[in-house]
């Protein structure tokens, strides 16, 4: 017995003995999980930096406020074909490097999880006193303070080009077409292209263009709007050599209520076929996108014009069982939009149309 006692004894201590001691370790810290890249541009004379701000941790908690932001800059002149790129500032990964911005106090509540956080400082303020003929390769990166942990590590760049302004265009204008809003601009100088911006009144310009149309082309007809609502046109010009190259200022923005002035095509290839007891018309089909149906119309010759159909029809083909044997009639079809009130494209060209005598009645036989 004893023994068996024994035996569990050095079993228990020798369990209890097993391990590794030492003091205890602090957790890792909870840093950001990488954000969606963020975007930078030169417009005019200002650099424009937008940083998306991560959503949640590493380790899948999600962000419920910030303690802190700084943003780093590097500098680097792009060098001239064949040659070395020259260092300009430090890397923006270095601890000892002083950030370009620091968010804190009341700025923090303009960090929102998810959001997005603009930098924006002038072309001469970040390079000091640049070559005007020279340009910059510029790479912004920023680090996150979190409550119980430290600064994260630098996020992915954001990388731009500085270089001379470019010239806004000029003289924007829109009007509004039966296909959409045309807007129109003059460009300041050859070989630019041009990046038109829409947004709704009371909202801002979104970060990139709805369309960039090539040098040379000075309009742009926007399909994409709605009847009674009212859009805010911008353009900016850009060489368009490379991403990230500078654009110019916002020209504009123009403002303009999209109304329908615009009837429809007047319908084509009218024929009518009489037949006894009526007269069967058929036309060709129209094309565009608001078509809301058509109108008939039918006049005795040097007569009046009579509608037939007070509620458009949706088909291309109608009947008139309204019409007396051996009267001639004309007859005209018109199309209608789905504005409010609707408007009426003129008649198309008329055709005329004669129903058929009935014949006599047989003669009867004594």
């Amino acid at each position: 017995m004893r023994w068996r006692v024994l035996i569990l004894v050095l079993l228990v201590g020798g369990v209890a003995g097993c391990g590794k001691k030492g003091p205890p370790r602090p957790p890792l810290p909870s840093f950001p999980a990488e954000p969606a890249a963020g975007q930078g541009r030169q417009v005019g004379d200002m650099l424009e930096v937008m940083l998306t701000l991560p959503v949640q941790r590493r380790d899948g908690r999600e962000i419920r406020d910030f303690r802190g932001m700084k943003i780093y800059r590097r500098v680097a002149r792009v060098p001239e074909e064949g040659a070395a790129p020259v260092a300009v500032s430090r890397s923006p990964a270095a601890r000892e490097q002083d950030p370009v911005k620091v968010v804190s106090g009341p700025e923090l509540s303009d960090l929102v999880p998810g959001g997005t956080f603009w930098l924006r400082e002038t072309v001469a303020s970040a390079l000091g006193d640049p070559d005007p003929s020279a340009r910059y390769r510029l790479t912004y990166t920023a680090r996150y303070l979190l409550k119980g942990g430290g600064w994260s590590p630098p996020t992915r760049p954001v990388t731009l080009l500085s270089g001379a302004e470019v010239p806004p265009p000029e003289g924007l204008r829109a009007v509004t077409l039966n296909e959409g809003i045309e807007v129109s601009w003059t460009v300041a100088g050859d070989g630019l292209a041009t990046a038109i911006y829409r947004r709704d009144p009371g909202g801002e310009f979104p970060f990139q263009p709805m369309s960039v149309v090539p040098p040379g082309q000075v309009s742009f007809t926007d399909p994409t709007v709605a009847t009674g609502r009212t859009y805010l046109y911008g353009v900016r010009a850009s060489w368009q050599d490379e991403p990230g190259a500078p654009m110019s200022a916002m020209a504009g923005p123009v403002t303009i209520l999209m109304e329908d002035h615009f009837p429809p095509a007047p319908p084509e290839g009218l024929q009518a076929l009489a037949r006894p007891g009526g007269v069967d018309l058929f036309w060709l089909a129209g094309h565009e996108v608001d078509l809301a149906g058509y109108r008939v119309w039918r006049r005795a010759p040097a007569g009046d014009w009579m509608l037939l159909t007070p509620v458009p029809i949706a088909g291309t083909s109608f009947s008139d069982e309204d019409v007396r044997p051996g009267e001639q009639v004309e007859y005209g079809v018109s199309a209608v939009d789905q504005n409010e009130p609707p408007n009426e494209s003129p008649r198309g060209a008329p055709v005329t149309a004669e129903l058929p005598m009935a014949p006599p009645p047989p003669e009867e036989r004594p």
